[in-house]
Order: structure tokens, then C-alpha cells, then sequence
């Protein structure tokens, strides 16, 4: 938004922004900024929720804290030199026990369909800090009346609120 913003091209007054799959949630964070005119998601993921709470919320909370610990002691050692750890976003090979969310994304993106080389669906271990302290849907509501287009991915249905 603030170099977006800037250029001669654009108009400040017709800044939309869209966002697919975890960056829909992303996308979706743009509920404070209200230079932001219009939101549209396409299989909008809700990565803080899973990250907090786990698949269908199984984590419990003594889990929770638990990786919370891990991740708290692996960014001293990031500090102090370690290895940056990374996460994986999507299965990198899939079987009867994969869930329906891990087979999802397998189908997309380790598939022709939506793979990409640059994209690796990993991000840091330490950057789920991040998703498990700022849940993206808390303002949901700030966004009006600004128009929102959802695309949710469990039920392809469509909804502008």
C-alpha cells in the first residue's frame, strides 16, 4: 500500500487487493487499512487459526504452549547463528493417513497445476509466532462497508458481504 500508493499510475481512490489460499488471509489483514477499497479471497485459509489451534482445532492448549517453547528457543539460536529451521506448508508426499487439507494442497501445489519453482510452501519455524499471536480474522467486522468477496474453499460457494 504505502509504495503502491505512490506511483503516478495508480489511483489511491481504486486500491482493491486479492489473495489466495493463506495470503486470502492475508488478504483479509487488510480489514485496518482502510486505504484499502475492495477485498476478494479465492480459497481463503485461515493460517493463523491452524497454526494456534491445529487441524480441525486438535491442538490442545498444552500442545500449543509447547511449540510456542520450541519456537521461542529456536529463534535464540537463529540469534546466536543456528540454521534458520523451516516448516513445511504442504506435504511433500502424501498417503492414506494425509488429511483432506494435506491432500488439497498436494493436488495444487506439488502438481503441474500449481507448482511453481519459487514457490515452496515453507516459510520459518519462527514466524508462527507471528500467526499464533495476531489472529488475521479479529476486525473481520472493521471491514464494512467496504465490499468483501469471499471464496470459501470447503463449501465453493461465494459470498460479498
Amino acid at each position: 500500500m504505502d509504495f503502491g500508493g505512490t506511483r503516478a499510475c495508480v489511483d489511491r481512490n481504486k486500491i482493491g487487493v486479492i489473495g489466495m489460499c493463506g495470503s486470502g488471509g492475508f488478504a483479509i489483514s487488510a480489514q485496518v487499512d482502510r486505504r484499502i477499497k475492495a477485498i476478494a479471497t479465492v480459497v481463503m485459509y485461515d493460517m493463523s487459526r491452524i497454526k494456534r489451534s491445529g487441524y480441525k482445532d486438535a491442538m490442545t492448549e498444552e500442545e500449543s504452549n509447547k511449540y510456542l517453547d520450541e519456537i521461542g528457543e529456536e529463534r535464540w539460536k537463529e540469534f546466536e547463528g543456528g540454521e534458520v529451521k523451516m516448516v513445511v506448508g504442504t506435504p511433500k508426499k502424501i498417503d492414506e493417513s494425509t488429511d483432506s487439507i494435506g491432500r488439497e494442497f498436494y493436488s495444487y501445489y506439488r502438481t503441474p497445476r500449481g507448482q511453481h519453482p519459487n514457490s515452496t510452501t515453507e516459510m520459518t519455524m519462527t514466524s508462527d509466532f507471528s500467526f499464533m499471536n495476531f489472529p488475521l480474522l479479529t476486525y473481520i467486522k472493521s471491514i464494512s462497508p467496504r465490499p468483501i468477496f469471499v471464496h470459501h474453499r470447503r463449501t465453493c460457494s461465494f459470498k460479498v458481504l
